[in-house]
């Protein structure tokens, strides 16, 4: 907290020149102009001590790649993440009115990440293997358990169970339907780690930041900047669930971590512009009807770009086909176990995932013979009719074709007998 504490003396002493009194936040905290905790939107910091400490970072940032890549990975990558943070949030359309909400994480989620965390966390691996500018992984590498890898202890399985569980709570707070867009494992940051001031490359819109278990010597806070355009430090323990809006709320943490380890899951979705509830206390006032992000739609942006925007042409220079979203192919996504797509698809239509192809193929039928266990489940759990045929009603029940492709001691097999299905 030493850190806060200086800020905060800083900002009292740059207040006072022109209030009487301090400005504070939402959240009674007293603010700072941007570019003192980080570099933000110019490299000339308005603190002394922040300057040396950004200076520091780039310059170590050059050694550690050498001098054959230091200019495009450490200079011409901060400027890109400071032309990131000018340009981007100005683009996008915001969901909520501030930007950021701390909770407590739904308890069944919870106690399924802690579970996974406590199982598997010596499993942990170095994540990142080329340097940017986004953390000091040189100094300070961090590492992850990945709950997607079944060699960590995860799979389809759990992650989906943990996407699932943050959705609610997202599409709560945002009151908009949300594609599952990334997942990563649980981050492990160490002692001195400096995760620098950002939003998220699109398409991570809405996510949330889970803290899953932390052994610090002082507080390592979570600096966000709201819509308001105030800075606010939130504080984390396990368990807690910071909400926010990656694609347009500067977040990060300037201030070294220190202690020994800081263990979080990040959780990101991106909206599909389809309202799952309205009136919602907490939506922005900005955000009248589902029709307000057609006009995003029909310049072939996702919802979340305003088109005529500077993010409008980098966004289609980086996506040259349009919005992916739009491209979807449900029995190619069956047959590879995308849930993603197979979600994003029945959000938008119900019946798609009951509908046959031509030759009476639906698509529980696909992910049996496939053998994705987890798509099955998504089927049966929004009441897909377990035994209807394929060949329109001539050819084999889906518990059959488990027998035949998987065997009756399979896991796919199990599950369907034990839902009910029949031979």
């Amino acid at each position: 907290m030493r850190t806060i504490f200086n800020l905060a003396i800083l900002a009292t002493g740059i207040l006072q020149r022109t209030v009487a009194s301090p400005i504070l936040n939402e959240l009674n905290q007293e603010i700072y102009g941007p570019d003192v905790s980080w570099a933000i939107r110019t490299k000339e910091l308005k603190w002394g001590n922040t300057q040396s400490l950004y200076n520091d970072f780039i310059e170590e940032c050059r050694k550690a790649a050498g001098p054959k890549k230091a200019k495009y990975v450490c200079d011409q990558g901060e400027d890109f993440r400071i032309h990131m943070n000018t340009f981007q949030p100005m683009s996008m359309r915001n969901y909520t009115r501030l930007g950021f909400k701390k909770i407590r994480a739904p308890e069944e989620a919870f106690s399924l990440i802690k579970d996974f965390w406590d199982k598997n966390k010596h499993k942990n691996e170095s994540e990142w293997h080329s340097i940017n500018t986004y953390h000091n992984m040189w100094s300070s590498p961090p590492t992850i358990v990945n709950i997607q890898e079944k060699k960590h202890g995860g799979g389809p399985d759990v992650t989906s169970k943990v996407w699932e569980a943050a959705r609610q709570s997202l599409e709560d707070w945002t009151g908009m339907h949300l594609s599952p867009c990334s997942i990563w494992g649980i981050r492990i940051y160490h002692n001195n780690s400096i995760l620098t001031t950002h939003v998220d490359r699109n398409p991570l819109v809405i996510s949330a930041i889970i803290n899953v278990d932390q052994d610090v010597d002082e507080p390592w806070p979570l600096e966000v900047w709201g819509h308001d355009g105030k800075p606010y430090n939130i504080t984390m323990e396990p368990g807690d669930m910071v909400m926010y809006e990656s694609h347009s709320t500067l977040h990060g943490r300037p201030f070294p971590m220190r202690g020994r380890h800081f263990a979080n899951i990040f959780v990101h979705f991106e909206p599909l512009g389809v309202f799952r509830r309205e009136n919602h206390e907490d939506l922005n006032p900005d955000m009248v009807a589902h029709e307000d992000s057609m006009s995003s739609r029909e310049e072939g942006l996702p919802p979340y770009v305003f088109p005529g925007t500077p993010w409008d042409e980098q966004w289609h220079e980086q996506n040259p086909e349009g919005w992916y979203l739009l491209r979807n192919d449900l029995t190619a996504a069956v047959r590879t176990g995308n849930l993603r797509t197979i979600d994003n698809l029945y959000i938008q239509d119900a019946s798609s995932i009951t509908e046959v192809d031509d030759n009476g193929w639906n698509a529980l039928h696909e992910a049996t013979r496939s053998g994705h266990l987890h798509v099955a489940k998504y089927l049966i759990e929004r009441n897909v009719v377990l035994n209807v045929k394929t060949g329109h009603g001539r050819g084999q029940t889906a518990l059959r074709l488990a027998r035949d492709y998987h065997g009756e001691e399979s896991e796919m097999y199990k599950y369907l007998e034990e839902m009910g299905a029949e031979l």
